[in-house]
C-alpha cells in the first residue's frame, strides 16, 4: 500500500519555497505511521541549527505543562507569588495576572519594550542591520518591563506578548530554584527528550553554530539576544523539533508526553473554533484541528504544527523570511481529505 503524501514531492516543494535565495531552508513532515520525511536546500540544510524566534514560546508552554502535571507549579497562581517579588500591576476587578494568563497572552503587556519596537522593525525590513538590543542591559530591561507592567490592564483581553511569556519563564525559573530559564528547560524538557542541539547559545565556531538569518534584502542580521529567553531566544535543528513533536504522539518519556498534551489543550477560546493553550494556538475551524506556532527573528523564520487527528506534523526552519505557514497549511489540508 502506498503511503499518501501531502505534497507530490517534498524535495521539489522545498526547492520551490527556497526560491532564488541560497539562505538555508529545511522542512520535515511526520506521516501518520510515525515516520518522517525531510528535505532541505541547499545540501546539508537539514542538519543546521536555526533561530526559531517565537516557536520558543511553544517550548516554554511545554515546560509549563510538564511542571504543572508534575505538581510542581499551579498555573492559576499569580505571577508575583511564583516569582517571589511584587510587581506594580494596576488594581483591577480581575486581580493580578496568573501564570496561565501569561501563557495565553492575557497579561496586558505589550509585545516588547517600546524603545526597541521600531528598531526591531527596521532590522526586519532591511533598513538597519544593527542589533536592536545593543545598548539595553539587564537593569534597563527590568526597569522598562516594570514601567510596562505599571501601565498594563491584565486579564481583560488577548494581546500577544513576548514580554508576558518572558516573564512567565522568569517566574518558573525562580519558583524551581533553577537559576535560569535555560537550565530549567534543559533539565525538565530538553535532556529527557535528547534535544541536545536546542538552547539559547550562539557559538561562534563549532558544528553547533547557528545559521545567520538574512533580512528581506539578503543582508545578514544580528542574532537575537534580548532579555526574554523564554519568549524567542532558542535555536535548534529539525531533528530536535521532531523529538518534541513525537512526544506529543506518545513517543518519549511519559512525564514529557503528559506535559505536552496539557500544553496543547485549549485554555482560552479567542474566537469560535480558535483558541490558545499553554502558548500554542489551536485551530478547530478545519476538518482536522491543527495546533501550531510560528516564529521569526530579524531574519530567520520557523514553523511548528501538528494534527492529533491525522498524526501529521510539519517542522520548517529558514534562515530568511519565507511563507512557511503556507506550505504547512497545504500539507495539513491534503492530509485531512
Amino acid at each position: 500500500m502506498t503511503r499518501p503524501t501531502p505534497v507530490h514531492d517534498l524535495s521539489a516543494a522545498t526547492i520551490s519555497l527556497a526560491g532564488d535565495s541560497s539562505a538555508p531552508l529545511a522542512v520535515a513532515v511526520r506521516h501518520p505511521d510515525g515516520t518522517w520525511e525531510t528535505a532541505g536546500h541547499p545540501v546539508g540544510a537539514q542538519a543546521q541549527r536555526y533561530e526559531i524566534g517565537s516557536v520558543t514560546k511553544a517550548v516554554t508552554g511545554v515546560l509549563l505543562g510538564v511542571l504543572a502535571e508534575a505538581g510542581d507549579i499551579d498555573p492559576l497562581q499569580p505571577i508575583d507569588d511564583v516569582l517571589g517579588a511584587p510587581l506594580p500591576w494596576r488594581d483591577t476587578p480581575l486581580g493580578r495576572p496568573r501564570l496561565i494568563d501569561a501563557a495565553t497572552h492575557h497579561t496586558g503587556l505589550p509585545n516588547t519594550l517600546p524603545r526597541v519596537r521600531w528598531r526591531e522593525a527596521a532590522v526586519a525590513l532591511g533598513i538597519s542591520t544593527r542589533d536592536p538590543w545593543r545598548d539595553i542591559d539587564t537593569a534597563e530591561f527590568l526597569a522598562g518591563r516594570r514601567e510596562c507592567i505599571s501601565r498594563a490592564r491584565p486579564r481583560r483581553s488577548f494581546a500577544y506578548s513576548s514580554l508576558g511569556v518572558g516573564l512567565l519563564g522568569d517566574a518558573l525559573s525562580a519558583a524551581m530554584g533553577a537559576g535560569s530559564y535555560a537550565r530549567l528547560l534543559r533539565e525538565r524538557v530538553l535532556m529527557p527528550l535528547g534535544m541536545d542541539r536546542t538552547g539559547a547559545d550562539r557559538p561562534a565556531q563549532s558544528a553547533d553554530r547557528v545559521t545567520v538569518g538574512r533580512n528581506r534584502r539578503e543582508r545578514p542580521t544580528p542574532y537575537l539576544k534580548d532579555h526574554m529567553p523564554a519568549a524567542g531566544m532558542l535555536a535548534t535543528d529539525v531533528a530536535d523539533l521532531r523529538r518534541l513533536v513525537d512526544a506529543a504522539f506518545g513517543d518519549g518519556p511519559s512525564d514529557i508526553g503528559a506535559g505536552m498534551r496539557a500544553s496543547l489543550q485549549t485554555r482560552v477560546e479567542l474566537s469560535k473554533g480558535f483558541g490558545v493553550g499553554y502558548c500554542w494556538f489551536i485551530d478547530h475551524r478545519r476538518e482536522s484541528p491543527v495546533i501550531h506556532h510560528d516564529g521569526g527573528t530579524w531574519g530567520s523564520q520557523a514553523h511548528l504544527s501538528l494534527s492529533p487527528d491525522t498524526g501529521r506534523a510539519v517542522v520548517a526552519l529558514s534562515a530568511k523570511y519565507r511563507p512557511l505557514t503556507r506550505l504547512a497549511d497545504r500539507i495539513h489540508r491534503a492530509a485531512s481529505r
